[in-house]
């Protein structure tokens, strides 16, 4: 569903993104997704390093481990295609995507920090070089595979907006917000009016094993939706999730 850039400026909610920006919410639709401003909430447990935390009250859990990856999905009760999910490969990280995350998550700069931002002009190439070294742990098909480092000939299954280094409850992590694309049963880009069809994406990345000479394994928990109304008012449920968060 398009945006609607119609609506007058009264009609309009605002909710503060995990890098600070406000993101424009229709209070006409916000009903449909989250009953209140203090929806009820299910509390989930011993999600990998997640000790618990606290998610919406109707939504469904379920889960698709593989061989290689373990995936726990929280879907909307109504809407299957937004869903809050923790996602992870069950192996460690290779050497050099260990030693860049852990480069970016340590170094001696403030949190939260920005690693880079598409509207920001002064982004250096120091700044898109870190998220090329970061495609690694961000998964190579899927947040790694972005803009910035795949290659010029095709398009990238990830648009990045922002990277930015926050603190959840004491723990570092990665934020990130950007878009997949959609694609088709033939695994072609949906396109629409405006460009490509969008999955808007709101995650964070973080270390999930505990001990510090390993390499890491790294969880992936986001926000995923395909419509820009259901994404935008359920953003701040999100935001409230990653705050109750309780790690191991």
């Amino acid at each position: 569903m398009p945006p609607d850039d119609t609506r007058r400026p009264s009609d309009l909610n605002f909710v503060i993104t995990l890098d600070g920006n406000k993101i424009g919410e229709s209070a006409l639709h916000r009903g449909n997704f989250l009953d209140s401003d203090k929806p009820a909430t299910q509390t989930a447990r011993n999600l990998d390093s997640i000790a618990s935390i606290q998610l919406p009250a109707k939504w469904i859990k379920f889960e698709q481990n593989t061989q290689l990856c373990d995936a726990t999905m929280f879907r909307h009760s109504t809407i299957e295609s937004t869903q809050i999910s923790l996602y992870g490969s069950r192996k460690p990280l290779d050497e050099q995507s260990s030693n860049a995350f852990k480069q970016v998550l340590n170094a001696a700069l403030p949190s939260p920090r920005i690693i880079y931002s598409e509207k920001m002009q002064t982004n250096t190439e120091e700044n898109i070089e870190a998220v090329k070294e970061l495609s690694g742990a961000f998964g190579r098909t899927r947040v790694g595979d972005n803009q910035l480092s795949s290659s010029p000939s095709r398009r990238p299954a990830f648009h990045l907006d922002t990277a930015t280094v926050e603190t959840v409850n004491g723990k570092k992590v990665i934020a990130v917000d950007g878009w997949f694309t959609q694609l088709d049963d033939y695994a072609e880009i949906k396109m629409g009016g405006n460009g490509p069809l969008k999955r808007r994406y709101s995650g964070i990345f973080f270390e999930a094993n505990t001990d510090p000479d390993a390499r890491p394994k790294i969880k992936e928990l986001y926000l995923l939706a395909d419509d820009d109304i259901a994404f935008t008012s359920n953003k701040a449920a999100f935001r409230t999730a990653l705050k109750s968060i309780e790690w191991k």
